[in-house]
């Protein structure tokens, strides 16, 4: 009963915006334009102890609503930091993670960092919708080099994840734009930013060059905790681990995501104690 009415719902939302498609049509531009402007729709993520808002604009967007039951390991880990530490999110997509940090109100200042124009807009609607002062939006891709390069993307839609990003050989590929990219070192000292207390690198298959590029930013004795995605059967494994071996982290958790694919999980790795 409740999947024919669900169905039926769909069938009607389809029929509603395909008229709504045609008379558009034929409206004036500027008519258009406001429809365009005021025509949002929004969502409320689903972390129980805040009321965060999450701009809806895609099917990719959609998904991120689920943020919170998905990466539950996420989620507690965010909960264990203390007063007044610095958090970068770095591969931030529309910002969920970056908001719980904010909302449960222990992070001085957090970095949001998204390189793909679609997603970082929604990241900013996102960051006013829910008032976060304390969360400043990144336009940049993270990398070993300060340049600019090639970004291929697998999609243009807000939320959209799993791109081809700036090491691509994906010669299909029909979507793509030049991407200033920046160190976090140098993105620190030409700022005079805080250096982290906690990182969150996500990335879609980038985060050895964003290692490369954080020589000064490992060795900061106050960055507590590293997680990071691990892909056992990728070439870059070994040297990750290795990096961050070698500056004292050491794996504390492997959070798979998924019970079927044991080679990739999100890695948890803690400062050392000597």
């Amino acid at each position: 009963m409740k999947k024919k009415l669900l169905n039926l719902i769909l069938k009607c939302t389809g029929v509603f915006f395909g008229f709504i498609n045609v008379t558009l049509r034929y409206m004036p531009d500027r008519v258009k334009a406001q429809f365009a402007e005021r025509m949002k729709f929004y969502g409320k993520l689903d972390f129980v102890l805040n009321n965060i808002f999450l701009e809806i604009s895609s099917n990719y967007s959609l998904v991120r609503l689920r943020s919170s039951s998905k990466e539950k390991h996420t989620v507690n880990w965010i909960k264990t930091f203390s007063e007044g530490e610095v958090f970068y999110d770095i591969g931030a997509n529309v910002g969920a993670y970056s908001l719980i940090a904010s909302k449960l109100g222990k992070c001085d200042m957090i970095f949001a960092f998204e390189p793909v124009p679609g997603t970082f807009y929604e990241l900013l609607s996102n960051l006013k919708l829910n008032r976060a002062s304390n969360i400043t939006a990144c336009n940049i891709c993270l990398s070993d080099t300060n340049s600019t390069t090639l970004f291929q993307l697998s999609s243009d839609l807000p939320g959209g994840a799993l791109h081809d990003g700036i090491n691509s050989n994906q010669a299909d590929n029909t979507t793509n734009f030049i991407c200033p990219t920046l160190t976090i070192d140098n993105f620190i000292e030409i700022n005079n930013y805080r250096k982290p207390n906690h990182l969150k690198i996500d990335v879609d298959g980038a985060e050895l060059n964003i290692l490369k590029g954080a020589v000064k930013t490992l060795a900061y004795e106050e960055l507590k905790t590293i997680q990071i995605e691990i892909d056992e059967l990728s070439d870059s494994n070994i040297e990750i681990i290795s990096i961050l071996n070698s500056n004292g982290f050491i794996i504390d958790i492997k959070n798979f995501k998924s019970p079927n694919c044991t080679s990739t999980y999100d890695a948890l790795f803690k400062k050392r104690i000597l």
